[in-house]
């Protein structure tokens, strides 16, 4: 009767324990360093289950402070007090989404550094008030981007050096282009694979719940049976 007893608690822990298994990420990439010294960093997420409200805290490296929160249309809310970002809808949202953009501002005078924009803590929430916490994701800004495009505008007076220096000029440009494609590209190809991945995971969350809730209740109904034929 006891072994029954603790099965029962077991089979009424599954749903919660699935809940909790439940898949939510928060990512963040950041765009190359303007010309007005601001970065936009474009927020996104993914979530298996239905979701009506996001909370999400950040830091920031010394150098960067925060400009403006836009959020995405489905989404409202673009508070950033306290480098907290909320926003809410009301209707369901799953899948992969677009949360909003967060501009940053670079301290004047910053080059050669690695800035970094981190989310700290991100939750997610449905419309009964469920909640759980996702994994979150950072991004880094590379403040010498900007001092090598800025070198890449600049001229020379002495007419008999202007085609040398147009020349290796139009070189640099070309390769600091290539550079930023690249990296465009890199991230690009970094939040599919963290996309695919939150999927495959997602798919293994749910077949650990079934098999563990049919294993539970097949021990269940068997120990109920023998305790019956007793």
């Amino acid at each position: 009767m006891k072994k029954a007893y603790i099965l029962f608690i077991m089979f009424l822990a599954v749903p919660t324990m699935c809940r909790a298994a439940e898949d939510g990420r928060l990512f963040i990439s950041c765009s190359n360093i303007k010309s007005d010294n601001t970065v936009d960093c474009s927020i996104t997420g993914s979530t298996s289950s239905k979701i009506t409200s996001i909370d999400a805290e950040f830091s920031l490296s010394d150098n960067l402070s925060v400009v403006s929160f836009t959020p995405a249309d489905k989404w409202e809310g673009n508070d950033v007090s306290n480098n907290k970002i909320t926003v809410f809808n009301e209707d369901d949202v799953t899948g992969d989404f677009a949360i909003g953009t967060l501009k940053i501002k670079i301290k004047d005078g910053t080059k050669d550094t690695s800035e970094s924009v981190s989310f700290e803590t991100a939750e997610f929430s449905d419309d009964v008030g469920n909640e759980y916490e996702a994994d979150t994701d950072f991004s880094i800004i590379d403040t010498t981007e900007k001092e090598e495009s800025s070198g890449g505008n600049e001229t020379v007076d002495n007419d008999d050096k202007s085609n040398e220096n147009g020349s290796s000029n139009g070189g640099k440009t070309s390769n600091d282009g290539n550079s930023s494609t690249s990296k465009n590209d890199k991230t690009d190809a970094e939040a599919s694979t963290n996309l695919n991945t939150g999927s495959f995971k997602q798919v293994i969350s749910v077949i650990v719940c079934v098999v563990s809730l049919g294993f539970i209740s097949f021990y269940y109904f068997k120990s109920r049976k023998n305790n019956l034929a007793e």
